[in-house]
């Protein structure tokens, strides 16, 4: 999992070097390229993005929009979604970020001399200036996005295992869509791409005064933040806002891998009890053993008398079950009941892409209507 997402964080930072580069050469005073327009820009954008997936393999998405594209039909797992995104919105940040300190002496000669809505469009695409109609602009981006996904997926089809070939016919899809449907709104198609390097481009074009203040923001959470007492959740305070309320269940506790899963539940507006936030799965492969994880913790919590049953709610992976497997062993003597989330098909899903095992799961699991 580890090397998928640093692929995914790669390639897309590559990409971004490659695009926000050209853009820097075709706009920043100073460059041997200046004025080139947007031919050698799309161009390049095309040939980066093939460079990069033939460096990476043909498996990385680097774009938010593929990763959802091939969950949906079964090409990553869903439990990959959030984590393949939030690389692929790094890799933009920091691909951006490099370039800029690559055309910093640029940028420092292009101060006053090129318009700075110009500067600000290298690093994030933006309509044309008779672009208002934003019903149109959406129109286009969703066209531009679902015909860039589509044949993507096609050629990964043709392609098979030969890289090479999937890297050059991207590069073309690129080229063919950049020069045919985005004169309009530049093409984003990819939030890593367009959203990652803009949010770069703020904090980099902040002043002095700014940056301080986000800097002293985000000490002052590192040092605000710290575990609840009782369920290891992050909080500002001694007890979190679920384990200090006195309308939650005390006798159900849900035991979680990570904080974001809580968040999770709390949407739902359906669980009721505690929770307990393990930060990490069983992996020995890893180094990861019950020391690194907080097992004593929950094990102190269940020697109080008023736990009834405590449920087991991580991934359905390898380690989550391992996870599970281990402290039911060390739960269950204690003679409180414990469960695992129900597991099977999602809802919205296609049974032709359900794999074996979920199939299976959902059989197992079914209930009467």
């Amino acid at each position: 999992m580890l090397t998928k997402l640093l692929c995914e964080f790669g390639a897309t930072a590559l990409m971004i070097i490659f695009g926000v580069g050209v853009h820097c050469d075709t706009v920043l005073k100073g460059t041997k390229y200046q004025g080139s327009g947007h031919m050698f820009a799309i161009t390049t954008w095309s040939f980066g993005i093939s460079v990069a997936l033939f460096i990476f393999g043909g498996a990385v998405c680097m774009n938010p929009a593929m990763v959802l594209a091939q969950c949906i039909v079964g090409l990553v797992p869903w439990s990959s979604c959030i984590p393949f995104m939030i690389a692929d919105m790094l890799g933009g940040f920091a691909g951006a970020v490099i370039a800029w300190l690559m055309y910093a002496d640029e940028f420092k000669a292009s101060d006053g001399v090129i318009d700075p809505i110009a500067q600000r469009n290298i690093f994030s695409t933006n309509p044309t200036t008779e672009g208002t109609n934003y019903a149109r602009n959406f129109f286009c981006e969703a066209i531009c996005t679902f015909v860039f996904i589509s044949a993507i997926l096609a050629a990964a089809n043709r392609a098979g295992e030969n890289v090479l070939m999937l890297a050059i016919c991207v590069g073309l899809i690129v080229w063919a869509v950049g020069m045919g449907m985005g004169g309009i709104t530049g093409f984003a198609m990819n939030q890593a791409r367009d959203l990652g390097p803009r949010m770069a481009y703020q904090v980099l074009s902040m002043s002095d005064k700014d940056a301080a203040a986000l800097a002293d923001a985000i000490r002052g959470a590192h040092t605000r933040l710290h575990r609840c007492r009782i369920c290891q959740n992050f909080t500002d305070a001694e007890l979190c806002p679920v384990c200090a309320s006195a309308k939650r269940d005390t006798s159900v506790i849900c035991v979680v891998e990570k904080p974001r899963d809580v968040q999770a539940f709390e949407r739902t507006r359906e669980y009721n009890g505690l929770y307990h936030v393990l930060h990490g799965l069983l992996d020995p492969l890893a180094g990861v053993g019950a020391e690194q994880l907080t097992v004593k913790e929950l094990l102190v919590r269940l020697k109080d008398d008023t736990v009834k049953e405590v449920i087991m709610a991580m991934n359905p992976t390898v380690e989550g079950e391992a996870t599970a497997m281990y402290l039911a062993k060390l739960i269950k003597p204690l003679g409180i009941r414990v469960t695992r989330l129900a597991s099977g098909l999602p809802v919205g899903a296609s049974l032709e892409y359900a794999d074996e095992t979920t199939l299976y799961r959902a059989l197992s699991g079914r209930g009467e209507l």
